[in-house]
Protein backbone atom coordinates (compact mmCIF):
# COMPACT_ATOMS: atom_id res chain seq x y z
CA UNK A 1 0.00 0.00 0.00
CA UNK A 2 1.68 3.18 -1.27
CA UNK A 3 1.51 6.25 1.11
CA UNK A 4 -1.14 8.92 0.70
CA UNK A 5 -2.33 11.69 2.06
CA UNK A 6 -4.24 11.11 4.93
CA UNK A 7 -4.66 9.25 8.53
CA UNK A 8 -6.97 6.26 9.55
CA UNK A 9 -9.53 7.98 12.42
CA UNK A 10 -12.20 5.76 13.81
CA UNK A 11 -15.50 6.77 12.42
CA UNK A 12 -16.87 5.85 16.52
CA UNK A 13 -14.20 8.07 17.88
CA UNK A 14 -16.89 10.72 19.33
CA UNK A 15 -18.23 7.35 21.21
CA UNK A 16 -14.71 6.57 22.37
CA UNK A 17 -14.63 5.42 25.91
CA UNK A 18 -11.56 7.36 26.78
CA UNK A 19 -13.86 10.45 26.25
CA UNK A 20 -16.50 9.37 28.39
CA UNK A 21 -15.85 11.62 31.39
CA UNK A 22 -15.47 15.00 29.06
CA UNK A 23 -18.20 17.33 28.14
CA UNK A 24 -19.17 17.68 24.53
CA UNK A 25 -16.57 21.11 24.55
CA UNK A 26 -13.72 19.15 25.72
CA UNK A 27 -14.74 16.29 23.06
CA UNK A 28 -14.34 18.98 20.43
CA UNK A 29 -11.43 19.80 21.74
CA UNK A 30 -9.90 16.84 22.38
CA UNK A 31 -10.26 15.47 19.45
CA UNK A 32 -9.52 18.16 16.65
CA UNK A 33 -6.01 18.25 18.30
CA UNK A 34 -5.66 14.54 17.97
CA UNK A 35 -6.42 15.06 14.30
CA UNK A 36 -3.92 17.99 14.06
CA UNK A 37 -1.12 15.49 15.87
CA UNK A 38 -2.12 12.74 13.61
CA UNK A 39 -1.48 14.42 10.18
CA UNK A 40 2.03 16.49 11.61
CA UNK A 41 2.93 12.93 12.61
CA UNK A 42 2.07 11.02 9.41
CA UNK A 43 3.09 14.14 7.26
CA UNK A 44 6.91 14.35 8.71
CA UNK A 45 7.00 10.69 9.24
CA UNK A 46 8.12 10.54 12.80
CA UNK A 47 6.41 7.18 13.90
CA UNK A 48 4.03 9.32 16.86
CA UNK A 49 7.04 11.62 18.06
CA UNK A 50 6.36 15.31 18.20
CA UNK A 51 9.02 17.90 19.44
CA UNK A 52 8.69 20.07 22.09
CA UNK A 53 8.99 23.00 19.51
CA UNK A 54 5.86 21.88 17.75
CA UNK A 55 3.98 20.77 20.52
CA UNK A 56 2.35 23.90 21.03
CA UNK A 57 0.97 24.40 17.80
CA UNK A 58 -1.07 21.51 16.98
CA UNK A 59 -4.86 22.09 17.95
CA UNK A 60 -5.57 24.15 21.11
CA UNK A 61 -4.00 24.27 24.35
CA UNK A 62 -7.42 23.25 25.85
CA UNK A 63 -7.00 19.94 23.96
CA UNK A 64 -3.33 19.53 24.09
CA UNK A 65 -3.82 19.03 28.14
CA UNK A 66 -7.00 16.59 27.39
CA UNK A 67 -5.05 14.27 25.40
CA UNK A 68 -2.05 14.23 28.02
CA UNK A 69 -4.98 13.30 30.86
CA UNK A 70 -6.76 10.84 28.71
CA UNK A 71 -3.53 8.92 27.66
CA UNK A 72 -3.55 9.72 23.98
CA UNK A 73 -0.26 11.49 24.33
CA UNK A 74 2.84 11.48 26.74
CA UNK A 75 5.71 13.48 27.55
CA UNK A 76 8.69 12.25 25.99
CA UNK A 77 12.29 13.16 26.47
CA UNK A 78 12.38 14.77 22.83
CA UNK A 79 9.12 16.22 23.73
CA UNK A 80 5.55 14.43 23.37
CA UNK A 81 4.82 10.55 21.90
CA UNK A 82 1.50 9.03 20.28
CA UNK A 83 1.97 5.25 22.29
CA UNK A 84 -0.98 3.90 19.70
CA UNK A 85 0.01 5.92 16.58
CA UNK A 86 1.76 3.02 15.11
CA UNK A 87 -1.21 0.64 15.73
CA UNK A 88 -3.19 1.97 13.25
CA UNK A 89 -1.22 4.48 11.15
CA UNK A 90 1.73 3.78 8.76
CA UNK A 91 5.19 3.60 10.05
CA UNK A 92 8.19 5.22 8.13
CA UNK A 93 9.88 2.40 7.02
CA UNK A 94 6.33 0.78 5.51
CA UNK A 95 6.22 4.43 3.93
CA UNK A 96 9.32 4.45 1.90
CA UNK A 97 9.29 0.86 1.11
CA UNK A 98 5.62 1.42 -0.80
CA UNK A 99 7.23 4.77 -2.03
CA UNK A 100 10.29 2.79 -3.93
CA UNK A 101 7.84 -0.50 -4.83
CA UNK A 102 5.60 2.39 -6.93
CA UNK A 103 8.61 3.73 -8.25
CA UNK A 104 9.45 0.47 -10.05
CA UNK A 105 6.07 -0.51 -11.05
CA UNK A 106 6.16 2.60 -13.01
CA UNK A 107 9.94 1.85 -14.34
CA UNK A 108 8.50 -1.21 -15.11
CA UNK A 109 5.06 0.19 -16.55
CA UNK A 110 5.89 3.47 -18.62
CA UNK A 111 9.71 1.97 -19.36
CA UNK A 112 11.29 2.14 -22.80
CA UNK A 113 11.12 -2.17 -24.27
CA UNK A 114 15.23 -1.92 -24.12
CA UNK A 115 15.61 -1.61 -20.35
CA UNK A 116 12.11 -3.29 -19.62
CA UNK A 117 12.04 -6.66 -22.63
CA UNK A 118 9.43 -8.51 -20.66
CA UNK A 119 6.82 -5.36 -21.26
CA UNK A 120 4.11 -6.14 -23.33
CA UNK A 121 4.10 -4.37 -26.67
CA UNK A 122 0.81 -1.97 -26.99
CA UNK A 123 -1.68 -3.57 -29.36
CA UNK A 124 -1.45 -1.80 -33.36
CA UNK A 125 -3.52 0.58 -34.92
CA UNK A 126 -6.13 -0.87 -37.19
CA UNK A 127 -5.50 2.62 -39.16
CA UNK A 128 -1.62 0.98 -39.66
CA UNK A 129 -2.65 -2.06 -40.96
CA UNK A 130 -1.41 -2.36 -44.33
CA UNK A 131 -4.97 -4.76 -44.91
CA UNK A 132 -7.54 -2.40 -43.76
CA UNK A 133 -7.53 0.06 -46.74
CA UNK A 134 -11.12 1.06 -46.05
CA UNK A 135 -10.75 2.20 -42.32
CA UNK A 136 -7.75 4.24 -43.48
CA UNK A 137 -7.09 8.24 -42.42
CA UNK A 138 -7.52 10.20 -45.55
CA UNK A 139 -5.98 13.16 -44.07
CA UNK A 140 -2.35 11.54 -43.78
CA UNK A 141 -0.80 10.16 -47.33
CA UNK A 142 1.42 8.19 -45.52
CA UNK A 143 -1.60 5.10 -45.46
CA UNK A 144 -2.97 3.49 -48.61
CA UNK A 145 -5.63 4.65 -49.82
CA UNK A 146 -9.19 2.99 -50.91
CA UNK A 147 -9.06 1.84 -54.18
CA UNK A 148 -11.47 3.56 -56.78
CA UNK A 149 -14.46 1.87 -57.79
CA UNK A 150 -14.23 -0.02 -61.08
CA UNK A 151 -15.08 1.32 -64.58
CA UNK A 152 -17.74 0.16 -67.03
CA UNK A 153 -17.05 -0.47 -70.74
CA UNK A 154 -16.31 2.42 -72.65
CA UNK A 155 -19.09 2.42 -75.01
CA UNK A 156 -18.11 2.40 -79.17
CA UNK A 157 -19.30 5.41 -80.84
CA UNK A 158 -22.45 4.25 -83.80
CA UNK A 159 -21.06 2.86 -87.32
CA UNK A 160 -21.10 5.20 -89.52
CA UNK A 161 -24.60 6.45 -91.30
CA UNK A 162 -26.13 5.11 -88.00
CA UNK A 163 -28.30 7.92 -85.68
CA UNK A 164 -26.81 6.96 -81.98
CA UNK A 165 -30.41 7.09 -80.42
CA UNK A 166 -32.44 4.97 -82.56
CA UNK A 167 -29.31 3.11 -84.19
CA UNK A 168 -31.11 3.80 -87.40
CA UNK A 169 -30.24 5.04 -91.11
CA UNK A 170 -30.70 8.23 -93.29
CA UNK A 171 -30.08 11.05 -89.88
CA UNK A 172 -27.75 11.47 -87.04
CA UNK A 173 -28.70 12.45 -83.53
CA UNK A 174 -29.61 15.72 -83.81
CA UNK A 175 -32.38 15.46 -86.30
CA UNK A 176 -33.47 11.95 -84.48
CA UNK A 177 -37.48 12.36 -85.22
CA UNK A 178 -37.74 10.06 -81.88
CA UNK A 179 -35.75 13.29 -79.25
CA UNK A 180 -39.32 14.92 -79.84
CA UNK A 181 -39.15 18.77 -80.51
CA UNK A 182 -36.28 20.62 -79.55
CA UNK A 183 -35.58 22.99 -76.64
CA UNK A 184 -37.19 26.44 -77.97
CA UNK A 185 -34.70 29.29 -77.75
CA UNK A 186 -35.89 31.36 -74.66
CA UNK A 187 -33.23 33.98 -75.41
CA UNK A 188 -34.82 34.90 -78.95
CA UNK A 189 -38.56 35.73 -77.47
CA UNK A 190 -37.10 37.80 -74.79
CA UNK A 191 -38.52 41.40 -75.53
CA UNK A 192 -35.74 44.34 -75.66
CA UNK A 193 -36.84 46.98 -73.03
CA UNK A 194 -37.16 50.55 -74.46
CA UNK A 195 -34.08 53.30 -73.20
CA UNK A 196 -35.87 55.02 -70.48
CA UNK A 197 -35.72 58.19 -72.23
CA UNK A 198 -37.79 56.87 -74.88
CA UNK A 199 -39.77 55.42 -71.92
CA UNK A 200 -40.32 58.69 -70.18
CA UNK A 201 -40.78 60.59 -73.99
CA UNK A 202 -43.98 58.32 -74.99
CA UNK A 203 -45.51 58.71 -71.43
CA UNK A 204 -45.43 62.54 -71.51
CA UNK A 205 -46.58 62.57 -74.93
CA UNK A 206 -49.66 60.45 -73.93
CA UNK A 207 -50.52 63.06 -70.75
CA UNK A 208 -50.65 65.72 -73.26
CA UNK A 209 -53.24 64.28 -75.54
CA UNK A 210 -55.27 63.35 -72.57
CA UNK A 211 -54.89 66.78 -71.22
CA UNK A 212 -56.46 68.00 -74.89
CA UNK A 213 -59.54 65.91 -75.09
CA UNK A 214 -60.26 67.89 -71.62
CA UNK A 215 -62.34 65.32 -68.51
CA UNK A 216 -64.64 62.54 -70.02
CA UNK A 217 -68.22 62.89 -69.07
CA UNK A 218 -69.52 60.27 -66.93
CA UNK A 219 -71.59 57.48 -68.52
CA UNK A 220 -74.97 56.94 -66.84
CA UNK A 221 -74.82 53.47 -66.66
CA UNK A 222 -72.01 54.01 -63.87
CA UNK A 223 -73.87 55.89 -61.34
CA UNK A 224 -74.91 54.06 -58.69
CA UNK A 225 -78.38 54.63 -57.75
CA UNK A 226 -79.17 55.77 -53.91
Amino acid sequence: MTRRPFVRVSDSLWDDPDLDGLNASEKSNAIASWVAVLGYCHREKTDGLVTSKRWPRLGTARGRRLLLRIGWAEVNGAGYYVPKYLLWQQSRADAEAASAAGRKANAVRWGSPKRNPDRRSEPESPNRNPENIYGVHRGNPGYPRAPAPARGPTPTPPPLGQCGTCHRTGHDSADCPYMGPPDPDWSRLRSVPRPPDETAERGAALARELMKRGPAEPDPEDEIPF
